[in-house]
């Protein structure tokens, strides 16, 4: 007979869980180009968005402005990304041309990490889990709208 597992029915337990083993798998095929879930965020964001402040990275990626302040400051340290030169005070990003090369490895092992974990689902099945996750972490259906999440849900926040 099976063992039961009380936790299984609590969907906010299995998601967590999912994650953590999905992140886990990712961090590891990361750190063989030297970086870390968010740095390679940041750096695929800039890939299809150069000139990104980082106020509007910490948006789009919900990271933290202090977070975000020592990220940039890492890559910027380590030639993979550079301050573009503007007018105002806000100082866009761009990626250098390292930075282009391993953002491109780096989505490609985020691609990689996806099809291991959900490539045994269909399409449909890919599609709607997609949209539910969208729905968890931004609150709207594709309309277009997007509230940022609580303050307590943004990468790197600190819990009490």
């Amino acid at each position: 007979m099976a063992e039961h597992d009380p936790l299984q029915s609590l969907l906010g337990r299995q998601l967590w869980r999912a994650a953590s083993i999905i992140k886990a798998d990712l961090a590891e095929r990361l750190a063989e180009l030297s970086l870390g879930g968010v740095e390679a965020s940041i750096m695929i964001v800039l890939g299809s968005q150069p000139f990104l402040t980082q106020s509007e990275i910490c948006r789009r990626l919900n990271i933290n402005r202090p977070n975000m302040t020592l990220l940039a400051a890492g890559l910027i340290a380590r030639g993979l990304i550079e301050k573009a030169a503007a007018d105002g005070r806000h100082q866009p990003l761009k990626l250098t041309a390292e930075g282009a090369t391993l953002a491109a490895q780096a989505r490609e092992r985020m691609v990689l990490n996806d099809e291991r974990f959900f490539g045994r689902l269909t399409a449909e099945d890919r599609k709607g889990l997609q949209a539910t996750l969208t729905v968890l972490c931004y609150g709207h259906d594709n309309s277009g709208r997007q509230p940022a999440p609580p303050n307590d849900l943004r990468l790197g926040a600190q819990r009490g």
